[in-house]
C-alpha cells in the first residue's frame, strides 16, 4: 500500500533562518511546486553527502565575521595590497615549486 507522505508520521525540526533565506524558499518552493519540507530535506541531503565526499578545504563558511580590528585590516589590504612574493610570482608564472618537488 502507497501511502501520502502527509499521512506519514515523520519527525519535524525547527529552525531560525534570516527572512532573506525564508523569502528564497518560499519562492522556491512556490516556483517549483515543491513542499517546503521536501526543498529542505532534499538540500540538507545534498549537504551531507558533500560532507562525506569532499575534503575539509572544500568548505567555506557563508559569513565571516570579524571584529573592527580584523576588518580594517581586510579594508586596508583591499585597497593597498601587498606586493607579490616571489613565491607567489612563481606560482602565477608557473614555475615549478623546488620544495614541493622533493617530497
Amino acid at each position: 500500500m502507497i501511502m501520502k507522505q502527509s499521512t506519514l508520521k515523520l519527525p519535524q525540526i525547527s529552525a531560525h533562518v534570516s527572512e532573506g533565506t525564508k523569502g528564497k524558499l518560499d519562492r522556491l518552493s512556490k516556483m517549483r511546486g515543491m513542499r517546503k519540507a521536501f526543498v529542505l530535506e532534499q538540500a540538507l541531503l545534498y549537504h551531507f553527502r558533500a560532507l562525506e565526499e569532499l575534503p575539509e578545504e572544500a568548505f567555506l563558511p557563508p559569513r565571516l565575521v570579524l571584529s573592527q580590528d580584523s576588518f580594517e585590516k581586510v579594508v586596508e589590504w583591499v585597497e593597498n595590497p601587498p606586493s607579490p612574493t616571489k613565491a607567489m610570482q612563481e606560482l602565477m608564472d608557473g614555475v615549478p615549486n623546488k620544495s614541493a618537488e622533493k617530497e
